[in-house]
């Protein structure tokens, strides 16, 4: 599992053209799980540590996989299979809790109301096996098993890197996600070598430098901090005719550091902008979500702004930053 702790925050302020740099110092730790054959044993994974974990075996007798999430506490939660763009809408999802039996959902859009963001996929494609969420010693525990896909199809799995996104919620009532993030499992190394890597909540998908990160490189990126909710919604919450990853400039303080719904959904660093595409690809998941805040509300103004909403929590003057969260990252 690899995961980012927030240290130190501020050692730099440099005022750039209404924008700010913030230099935000990590600790980046990697722990590479040695299980057993998945084929044999339950393999497993921590996805939240202290939250949420994952064990799965593969049934090579019937081409399929069996799955089991388990999160600590009462409440709703959902794996979704997704293609490498790691957003939620168009994925294929598994959601249940201790109310509500396992079934298969389309998600369509990170939108309000909570019920127009997905919808029950019909009964002929709810094919999954043995599947069952219960509350077991205060655990909520989902098991399923599902078949193994060679062929493209937006719920395949295969003996290979899978992209995924695990989610869960406040309670038992399905709606909008307390916390969620995107994670990779490669079924290959499973099999091939018994060497499981768990991404866990860090999402190197803007690689800051060749290669794969091992444990001992050194790691910086220097990009816009942006919240998870505003990447899943295609536009920034307090303005949207601005497409979020391609103008990261734009993203008021207000809207990043305010509004609740914003915050508690996660900061993520923001790679380069892909010349092809003209968006900004994501860098890493920020654990410390109270680390940012601090730094971002120490930096911003809150004094009213011509061109944005006023950032209510900040405390910098009109000379100060009022969009565009701008931080480099730093880690070995």
């Amino acid at each position: 599992m690899r995961f980012l702790s927030v240290l130190l925050a501020t050692l730099v302020a440099a005022k750039l053209h209404n924008r700010i740099l913030m230099v935000l110092i990590l600790t980046i730790s990697t722990f590479v799980t040695a299980a057993a054959d998945c084929s044999s044993n339950f393999c497993e994974s921590v996805l939240k540590d202290g939250f949420l974990t994952l064990r799965y075996k593969l049934n090579e007798s019937d081409d399929t996989i069996t799955m089991e999430v388990t999160y600590e506490g009462d409440a709703w939660v959902g794996l979704a299979f997704s293609d490498a763009s790691e957003s939620m809408a168009g994925s294929i999802a598994v959601m249940a809790s201790s109310e509500v039996s396992p079934q298969k959902y389309q998600l369509i859009a990170p939108t309000f109301p909570v019920e127009s963001a997905f919808e029950l996929m019909s009964p002929e494609e709810q094919t999954l096996v043995d599947a069952s969420c219960e509350l077991i010693d205060g655990q909520t525990v989902l098991k399923f098993t599902t078949q193994l896909l060679a062929d493209e199809t937006p719920f395949a799995i295969s003996l290979g890197e899978n992209h995924l996104l695990w989610a869960y919620g406040n309670g038992p009532t399905i709606g909008y996600h307390s916390n969620r993030s995107p994670f990779t499992l490669n079924l290959a190394k499973a099999i091939d070598d018994s060497d499981v890597e768990t991404l866990g909540t860090v999402i190197p998908t803007a690689s800051p430098a060749d290669g794969e990160m091992k444990v001992g490189d050194d790691i910086c990126i220097t990009g816009y901090i942006m919240d998870s909710y505003c990447i899943d919604l295609g536009h920034f919450l307090d303005n949207d005719d601005t497409v979020t990853l391609r103008e990261p400039e734009e993203h008021s303080f207000h809207c990043l550091l305010d509004v609740p719904v914003c915050y508690n959904s996660g900061f993520n660093v923001l790679g380069e902008k892909d010349a092809q595409t003209g968006l900004h690809c994501l860098g890493y998941r920020i654990d410390d979500t109270e680390g940012v805040l601090a730094a971002g509300r120490a930096a911003g103004s809150n004094v009213q702004s011509d061109t944005h909403y006023t950032c209510d929590t900040c405390s910098g003057g009109a000379s100060d930053a009022v969009a565009g969260y701008r931080a480099t990252v730093k880690g070995t």
